[in-house]
């Protein structure tokens, strides 16, 4: 069972981190969310970013990073 997520999000073009926060899973909700809303920092359009987000248990155990880039 997934506690909470790192999520890390950096802008692809300068490599400046505009977003590192722990997100919680929300898992004590019924019926569990299938989705999680993350603010991101408002940016110009057309910036490219990449998102990094790793799962954390409630024992610290932590998934394998899993990436994607996005655009605004």
């Amino acid at each position: 069972m997934v506690h909470h997520y790192d999520v890390d999000i950096t802008n692809r073009t300068t490599g400046a981190k505009v977003l590192s926060a722990k997100v919680l899973s929300e898992y004590y909700f019924m019926p569990r969310p299938n989705t999680l809303d993350v603010p991101v920092p408002t940016g110009a359009a057309g910036t490219s970013y990449t998102a990094q987000v790793i799962a954390v248990d409630a024992y610290g155990n932590a998934s394998p990073t899993a990436s994607l880039t996005f655009e605004r």
